[in-house]
């Protein structure tokens, strides 16, 4: 497979979805001044609006990057150096679409999130010549420093090079591990929330007495359930829920709590209530 030579940060970005992720990492290439577009996946309210001749919904935190939203693809002499997939379902339900990109944009390297699949599973859904590389999406959310990535197993050994550049133009530390679910921050953090939350359920504290202790006693900048808010109880929960799948291990049983919160839409920041109350964004609401 052929890929594209990458000089400086002179490289365009093509993210898939249309979730708070694509706002997060939307974000920070704009700040970058990194050219990017993003794909809008229609759901079935789109497709009936479309039939209705409604246009193609937009949600609010991704208004400030209307102008560069669409649910077609940008122009063939505008390819994409890197498509960041960060749509919502299992790799064998996201292949038809990446399928469709790759077609179009054979040379793109995809960087596909490592919080419902590996790099490796999703290349076998899709197959062809297509290099796929995960990556930690949390890290644009949170904005640590370090950006974790990991080729599929088969990747060519100029993938890694270019990821390790592309990352590193974005003002990112580098560190390349191996191909799982959740690489290692996003797989670590989970599961103390996951622990958190158990201690919540069984009554050891309260939310404010746990995030207390974690951050005097462990020295942790947030206490682990203001990160759950923060990150979201949907994508903490999907997290769990692939790691259980993928390693079939009782301790990434989701806990009961998460579930119901969930339930109930108590999605953490985003929605105005998790384990705390909050004051929504005016760029989040609905």
């Amino acid at each position: 497979m052929a890929v594209y030579p990458l000089k400086s940060s002179k490289f365009t970005t093509l993210i898939i979805g249309k979730g708070r992720l694509s706002a997060n990492i939307a974000e920070h290439l704009e700040r970058s001044k990194s050219r990017f577009h993003i794909l809008l996946e229609p759901n079935i309210t789109d497709i009936l609006n479309f039939e209705m001749n409604i246009p193609l919904s937009i949600p609010s935190y991704l208004e400030p990057y209307s102008h560069l939203c669409s649910s077609e693809l940008p122009p063939v002499n505008k390819p994409p150096h890197f498509i960041i997939d960060v749509g919502p379902g299992l790799p064998g339900e996201r292949a038809g679409i990446i399928t469709d990109v790759t077609d179009e944009f054979p040379n793109a390297i995809v960087l596909t999130s490592c919080l419902s699949c590996t790099a490796s599973e999703l290349y076998g859904e899709i197959g062809l010549d297509t290099e796929v590389v995960s990556f930690n999406p949390l890290a644009f959310l949170m904005k640590t420093p370090v950006m974790e990535f990991a080729p599929m197993l088969a990747a060519n050994d100029e993938t890694a090079k270019l990821t390790r550049r592309y990352f590193s133009a974005l003002g990112f530390e580098c560190e390349q591990v191996e191909d799982r679910v959740g690489l290692v921050s996003p797989r670590i953090l989970a599961t103390l929330i996951n622990e958190a939350a158990f201690a919540v359920l069984e009554k050891v504290g309260s939310a404010e007495d746990i995030d207390t202790a974690m951050k005097l006693g462990v020295n942790y900048p947030k206490g682990l359930l203001e990160w759950a808010d923060e990150i979201g109880i949907d994508l903490i929960v999907n997290i769990l829920e692939t790691l259980q799948s993928e390693y079939g291990s009782e301790r990434y049983r989701p806990c009961i709590l998460l579930r119901q919160m969930l339930r109930s839409g108590w999605v953490g920041k985003f929605t105005g209530k998790g384990f705390y109350q909050h004051e929504i964004p005016a760029e989040w609401e609905m």
